[in-house]
């Protein structure tokens, strides 16, 4: 120690105190924590204060890298606001003023805070269920076990019409007699081009089917008639939308007449049937009636095939080309002007009067 002060310069008492007390400090051995600040860079958990390096130990720049990194950490905070759905239905279920009210709870003006409610509601009236519900024909030999079980369906749809007002006293026998006759007047409203009248007697999807014929031509129909009588083979009753109480009856009556038929188009020429003879004709048509509603009628609405009947072949329809239609398939216009007529009688040497002359 006597060396180490003369090697610093000697003096008195004090000043040897004091180097000896810089000699020591500078000497000093510190306890090492285990803490490698600078290492942390590489570890941004325990760079941020997040986790430490040593479990036992303080980080001792937590404080720092808190204050440092607040933004940082606010950034990558998301705030989402979620919708009270259990809020929404309670308040669907309010009337006006309960709204008002609930609003005005919450600190809201129901007259400011809130844009109106804008409705856009319109009135939707289903006079139709568009189809028939089952597109079922019964074979002609049936067994009866089979026949049964129809029966059954057929007797909880007709207890179910009964339910309905007006309805109490529906019959099956007396229902054919009047689909026959409500068959018949829809035919010839068809043949008078009575739409208000076929409107009656037919539903809107009826209407559409059956106005195609007299649109662009004529029919002539009649009944001749009645093999045997009418019998109601099918009950179906049906609401719609679902579960609503707004039911459709439809029953399906199975026809067997003599009737003719002749279909014209809009020239005049023949292309289906004959106004002369008469045919067989089985036919199983649908009626349907909106049962829910005081004013409901029974309409006729569609007809249904049973797979054992022929397929009927598309009948050739007549109509005018266009120059440039007629361009396109190579068709010569022919020329039907009076002096053309009587110039083509000339050549073919025929002495006739041409049905254009006065």
């Amino acid at each position: 120690m006597s060396a180490l002060l003369a090697r610093l310069g000697g003096g008195s008492w004090m000043g040897e105190s004091k180097l000896l007390w810089a000699g020591l400090r500078s000497s000093t051995v510190q306890p090492c924590a285990l803490v490698h600040h600078h290492r942390e860079r590489q570890n941004l958990d325990r760079f941020l204060g997040m986790r430490r390096s040593k479990p036992q130990k303080a980080n001792r720049n937590t404080h720092l890298n808190e204050a440092k990194f607040r933004r940082e950490r606010g950034r990558k905070t998301l705030y989402i606001k979620l919708p009270d759905y259990e809020m929404d239905r309670r308040t669907e279920m309010l009337t006006a003023e309960e709204q008002r009210k609930e609003m005005l709870k919450y600190g809201l003006n129901p007259y400011e805070s809130v844009s109106p409610r804008v409705w856009q509601e319109r009135k939707i009236f289903n006079a139709s269920f568009q189809a028939p519900m089952l597109n079922y024909v019964p074979p002609e030999n049936l067994s009866f076990e089979k026949l049964r079980r129809g029966q059954w369906e057929n007797a909880l749809a007709r207890r179910r019409i009964r339910k309905k007002v007006g309805f109490e006293k529906f019959n099956d026998k007396d229902f054919a007699a009047e689909a026959d006759d409500i068959f018949e007047r829809a035919h010839i409203a068809l043949m008078q081009r009575d739409q208000k009248a076929l409107l009656n007697y037919a539903t809107e999807s009826a209407y559409q089917k059956m106005w195609r014929d007299v649109e662009r031509g004529s029919v002539v129909w009649e009944k001749v008639e009645t093999i045997e009588p009418s019998r109601v083979v099918l009950i179906r009753v049906a609401d719609y939308p679902p579960q609503s109480g707004n039911d459709y009856a439809q029953v399906t009556v199975r026809m067997n007449t003599l009737q003719k038929l002749a279909v014209y188009d809009q020239f005049g020429r023949l292309l289906l049937g004959s106004e002369e003879v008469a045919r067989l004709v089985i036919e199983y048509v649908v009626f349907e009636n909106h049962v829910a509603s005081v004013d409901g009628r029974w309409r006729l609405l569609d007809k249904v095939y049973p797979k054992w009947a022929e397929k009927k072949e598309p009948v050739p329809r007549t109509f005018t080309l266009t120059g440039e239609e007629a361009e396109r398939r190579n068709v010569q216009p022919v020329d039907l002007s009076p002096t053309s007529v009587a110039t083509s009688d000339q050549k073919d040497g025929v002495d006739k009067p041409s049905s254009f002359s006065s």
